[in-house]
């Protein structure tokens, strides 16, 4: 059977005045291989043609799935190919409200937990439906996306005082190498400082957490921070900007 991805999507509109969401689908590593199962039988074969990609085996017993509230057991060589994933938020953005005659900041967030028993891990990735990401349907203004002062993530927040920006930074226990820090730089050393690496929305996959290994049955959560900014100099039109985000869960 061949292996194939799994991709899950979480999609939601966050809106600036500012508002604003299973499938679940179930080894032996180091670090220079990974091997997600074995089989011990009489036989087996590997086949191939351009179009397909095929494993079978000839002697196994006692083969199947299981599980009850507290476990879950997948037996037998073909069974353990799984590689399941589940995405869930934990909440919707709440609405923040910002002048747009005077300077100012709103600040909001969203939480989601994947959870998957892929031996290889798995990988979450942000993209905005439109460039840039935060806009007005009512005057079409907009809030730029906030573009940092090199190819990394900014460890602070800062924008010049004539224009409005909009800027997002994820907080996980697995979160990107791009988003961590060494205490003063991004994309760098081992740290996850808290409201640090901003960086702008793309209309790309930006992944913002990832991991090598399984994380099933308590899943990672990842928190994407989000700050829309106006500076001083800047005369924005008042009114209700919104942003639509893609979230992708992926197994490796």
């Amino acid at each position: 059977m061949k292996n194939q991805k799994r991709k899950l999507y979480n999609i939601f509109t966050l809106t600036l005045l500012l508002f604003a969401p299973a499938l679940y689908v179930g080894a032996m590593s180091s670090g220079n291989y990974s091997i997600p199962s074995d089989s011990i039988n009489i036989g087996g074969l590997d086949s191939n043609s351009t179009n397909y990609s095929g494993q079978d085996t000839i002697g196994e017993v006692g083969t199947g799935s299981s599980s009850s509230a507290s476990y879950t057991m997948v037996a037998g060589y073909q069974q353990m190919q799984g590689g399941s994933i589940s995405i869930s938020s934990t909440n919707d953005p709440p609405s923040s409200n910002m002048s747009g005659i005077t300077a100012g900041e709103a600040n909001t967030f969203s939480t989601w937990t994947v959870t998957t028993d892929n031996a290889a891990g798995y990988t979450l990735a942000v993209r905005a439906s439109t460039y840039p990401a935060l806009k007005s349907s009512t005057y079409g203004s907009f809030f730029a996306d906030y573009t940092p002062s090199g190819s990394d993530p900014d460890k602070t927040f800062s924008i010049s005082t004539n224009v409005s920006e909009f800027a997002f930074s994820p907080e996980s226990i697995d979160v990107a190498q791009r988003y961590k820090d060494n205490g003063t730089s991004c994309n760098t050393g081992s740290l996850d400082t808290v409201d640090a690496c901003w960086d702008g929305f793309s209309t790309s996959d930006v992944t913002v957490s990832s991991r090598t290994s399984s994380n099933n049955p308590t899943g990672s959560t990842t928190t994407v921070k989000y700050r829309s900014a106006i500076g001083s100099d800047k005369i924005q039109d008042a009114g209700a900007y919104s942003a639509t985000i893609t979230v992708t869960a992926t197994t490796l």
